[in-house]
């Protein structure tokens, strides 16, 4: 139970690392004046990120642009 727990905090965290690197700069609160509602919304724009670039497939063809051509 507690490896489960630790598992899941870890995973929130670095969730909530990859949305606060999502967000810009002047936006950001530093680690230290983080509320839970801060954590948990930074773990949400994490996993929305995550989304956005599992949607992106590379074995699809992209369009051929004049830069490619």
């Amino acid at each position: 139970m507690f490896a489960t727990v630790c598992f899941v905090a870890l995973v929130v965290w670095l969730f909530a690392a990859l949305g606060r690197g999502a967000t810009p700069p002047a936006e950001r609160l530093p680690w230290t004046r983080w509320t839970a509602r801060d954590l948990l919304g930074n773990a949400v724009l994490g996993g929305l990120r995550l989304l956005q670039l599992s949607d992106r497939n590379p074995m699809t063809p992209h369009k051929r642009t004049a830069f490619h051509a």
